[in-house]
């Protein structure tokens, strides 16, 4: 599964060369890569691999210095589905 982010300031700025790493919280699986920077857009791909425990999948990013967002997936099998998100915060 891609999961695409896009890391803004407060106010909607992108977010260029900003690390966010991910890591799978339930359900097994494992992402790769699990580090990502940003372009200089703001925006970075990643792939998940859903584990095989049939329960809602759960990936946490982080960037330092700013509060970990959960992403959560209710299916064991996508066929294809993707999770895209915003991250607005202020980055350090």
């Amino acid at each position: 599964m891609t999961v695409q982010a896009v890391v803004t300031t407060s106010t909607g700025v992108p977010v260029p060369s900003a690390t966010v790493s991910f890591m799978v919280r339930v359900g097994g699986g494992f992402v790769s890569p699990a580090s990502v920077e940003s372009d200089a857009t703001g925006r970075m791909t990643t792939q998940w691999t859903l584990g095989q425990v049939a329960v809602a999948n759960q990936l946490s990013a982080s960037i330092p210095g700013v509060a970990p967002l959960p992403v959560s997936v209710a299916l064991k099998d996508p066929d294809g589905f993707g999770v895209c998100f915003q991250w607005a915060a202020e980055v350090p």
